[in-house]
């Protein structure tokens, strides 16, 4: 049987990029960003834009939600960000990003670039985290983990291969020999 599909939802690593558009979430959360048609999705990759209209988007062109649920009207990239959250224009305007948090992220549906969408719940109020300006998270994946695990299945693999040629040798030998009698 196959295991169901399971992701790992673990803090990647911090990387600086010192872009004041770029936010990591060190903690628990997700970014809420619009699609398209009106749906709310969720993402971790904090690499953010402006539009032509000024709004903070995805790399994708997806808009950024704030904590209300409307779109981050910048206008520029002269900004400061808190580590609750909230972004400070130059002449005072405050907005929060919408960061959310899920009772169990496994409900998440994958729409491939990072973007998660939920099936059957609905987010809560971020949790705890601490909203880093200027970092991307990067991958969770322990390369040096993941090839040990590998090493481990393809030996695991051989020696079930191996112990099924024997038994097909003995009664190969079974059937043939069975039938010279």
């Amino acid at each position: 049987a196959i295991d169901d599909m399971y992701t790992d939802f673990q803090q990647g690593v911090l990387q600086e990029t010192n872009r004041p558009l770029d936010f990591a979430i060190d903690g628990e959360g997700f970014f809420t960003i619009q699609l398209p048609g009106g749906d709310h999705a969720y993402t971790r990759d904090g690499s953010f834009r402006l539009n032509a209209n000024g709004e903070l988007t995805t790399k994708e062109g997806y808009l950024v939600l704030s904590d209300n649920g409307n779109s981050i009207p910048l206008g520029t990239e002269d900004i400061t960000a808190d580590e609750y959250g909230g972004i400070r224009l130059p002449d005072g305007q405050y907005f929060n990003l919408g960061i959310v948090t899920f009772a169990d992220d496994q409900n998440l549906h994958r729409l491939g670039d990072n973007i998660y969408t939920i099936e059957g719940g609905q987010p809560l109020v971020g949790g705890a985290y601490a909203l880093k300006q200027g970092f991307l998270e990067g991958s969770n994946v322990n390369p040096l983990e993941e090839l040990v695990k590998m090493i481990e299945i393809t030996r695991s693999f051989e020696s079930n291969q191996r112990a099924i040629q024997s038994m097909d040798e003995t009664l190969g030998k079974a059937v043939n020999e069975v039938g010279r009698l």
